[in-house]
């Protein structure tokens, strides 16, 4: 849910908020926060209204809190949501690529297979096993990054004020179970790269066909 963000402060005076330069600069969460706690630094304690606009669904909401703190907490829990989105969305990708990948282990399985014996060549199976090898520390260490993420998105989840649930509970539920299929995902290529590594290193899978079988159950 990338937003951007522009602030101004809730208890100014109608004539100020009728100037068009009261309201910050447009940013994203981040910066705002960063702009934010230079006022926090200086003990500027005002109450603050934030213009948040998510940018994928043009939804305009405010948010008024009592203080400058309270603010920055808000937009630290919707920087950490848009940092799980940003990271799921790597790990989805990569997952892909490493499904495109085994179905690569298949087609070399097949094109190197001796024509007379059905076996691939010691040089080939160790090939494929190094392969298989790289892969599954690469799918190991995503499954852990979606795990992560859908730790902090718990978290952030905790963390929603009551008053705000409404507008972004089911935003970040939504990303909860997209973590969640994320893992899943994960899993099952660590599981079917664990059968194509098997069957490189066994000293039975020389058949093509039996490589096809371990690997895909």
């Amino acid at each position: 849910m990338p937003v951007s963000v522009q602030w101004s402060w809730a208890d100014a005076s109608a004539v100020s908020r009728a100037n068009p330069f009261s309201e910050s600069s447009v940013k994203d969460a981040r910066s705002t926060v960063a702009e934010l706690q230079k006022f926090a630094a200086k003990n500027i304690n005002r109450s603050v209204l934030l213009h948040i606009v998510d940018t994928q669904t043009s939804r305009p909401i405010e948010v008024q809190r009592e203080s400058v703190g309270e603010a920055i907490l808000v937009l630290e829990n919707r920087a950490r949501v848009e940092n799980c989105e940003a990271v799921l969305s790597g790990v989805k990708r990569e997952l892909t690529d490493l499904w495109r990948g085994l179905v690569d282990v298949q087609t070399y399985a097949r094109e190197n297979e001796d024509p007379d014996t059905k076996s691939l060549l010691s040089v080939d199976s160790d090939k494929g096993t190094a392969v298989t090898e790289m892969m599954q520390f690469e799918a190991v260490k995503l499954k852990a990054s979606a795990s992560a993420m859908a730790e902090e998105l718990q978290k952030a989840l905790a963390e929603v004020p009551a008053e705000d649930m409404v507008a972004d509970g089911p935003v970040i539920k939504g990303l909860l179970a997209e973590a969640a299929k994320t893992v899943e995902v994960a899993q099952q290529v660590i599981d079917a790269n664990a059968k194509a590594h098997s069957a490189f290193r066994s000293e039975s899978s020389g058949s093509f066909s039996f490589l096809v079988k371990k690997i895909t159950g």
